[in-house]
């Protein structure tokens, strides 16, 4: 069966580390660590990849198709967040449950992960090969056609993303990344078949995706909004003042920094400060009311109750859990 390495480079830093059968693993080189792809190849070109990539913000993908090579690619977002720069001025973003359907003809080489995990899937089809197993091939009779699933998605300036709980897409998806390891490939393949279909109808309905860009200008305000206010968690700029600062628009600002990190300023902060203080206990005997003003509780009592709401614990309780599974 050809394998995606027959009409693709996956590129220098990206080495096989394990073979069996239908399914190869690879390791990709990043910046700050590596990820891990496991690709299933289901059927003549047509490939399924389990991707994860956990603890880095940033990969360099080197991926190239052969002369001649056409794709379709459904990106799903199973959990973080990816980003990837798909114009000059311009990138795209996935969130949980989002999927982004592409061609692979925009892609540049930077992939950033802005909440530093990652972890989706992607179903990939070289259209040429992939159209003879249907058309003449064991999938013989499955009406679908490859071209025409393309040019609903993939014929203007932007490709689609499709939003989370838009389309019965994400359900398969979700499906798909909770195999059961029985007659793993069996299912896997009749799951990317259900793809095809649902595809294939939902390319001619009013629910075949949304361009959902940003241009590189707005990124650069959105992550310089999220280092200033990670950076003295004791500030208590409004919403206002870093509009004001960043000359940003206030709906703009907020609107772009949810669609960057997938949640509103103000939540971001939230979860930040929690997690830094879920550090310092777990990791730090500094005093609780310490600790809450660190991260910019100046009221103990209201740190404690963000922090049970936030973990389900206060953190007393937090601490003494931590400390008995060391």
């Amino acid at each position: 069966m050809e394998g995606i390495t027959s009409y693709a480079a996956l590129g220098d830093n990206v080495e096989r580390i394990n073979h069996s059968g239908t399914m190869n693993t690879y390791r990709v080189m990043c910046e700050d660590g590596q990820g891990i792809m496991t690709m299933y190849e289901l059927y003549p070109g047509m490939t399924l990849s389990f991707n994860d990539f956990v603890g880095m913000t940033s990969t360099k993908s080197m991926f190239r198709l052969k002369d001649n090579a056409e794709m379709l690619c459904l990106n799903y977002c199973r959990e973080g967040r990816i980003e990837w720069d798909v114009a000059k001025d311009e990138s795209l973003f996935l969130g949980a449950g989002d999927i982004g359907i592409d061609d692979h003809t925009m892609h540049s080489s930077d992939f950033s992960f802005p909440l530093k995990y990652y972890r989706g899937v992607t179903a990939s089809f070289e259209i040429d090969v992939a159209q003879k197993c249907i058309n003449k091939g064991v999938l013989s009779g499955f009406a679908v056609n490859l071209k025409n699933i393309q040019s609903a998605f993939c014929n203007s300036s932007h490709h689609k993303v499709v939003k989370q709980g838009v389309s019965a897409l994400d359900h398969v998806f979700s499906e798909i990344y909770t195999a059961p390891d029985s007659q793993r490939e069996t299912y896997l393949r009749i799951k990317l078949l259900e793809l095809l279909f649902l595809l294939d109808s939902l390319s001619s309905s009013s629910d075949a995706g949304e361009d959902l860009y940003l241009r590189r200008s707005q990124i650069e305000k959105v992550h310089a909004i999220q280092e200033a206010i990670t950076c003295d968690l004791s500030s208590a700029k409004t919403l206002k003042q870093l509009s004001d600062e960043f000359d940003f628009p206030y709906v703009s600002m907020q609107a772009c920094f949810k669609q960057v990190y997938g949640m509103s300023i103000h939540s971001y902060l939230v979860h930040y400060r929690i997690s830094q203080a879920s550090r310092m206990l777990r990791e730090s005997d500094v005093p609780i009311g310490e600790i809450a003003l660190s991260v910019g509780y100046v009221n103990a009592s209201k740190f404690s109750s963000a922090f049970k709401e936030a973990t389900g614990f206060t953190p007393s309780e937090f601490r003494a859990s931590a400390s008995s599974e060391i």
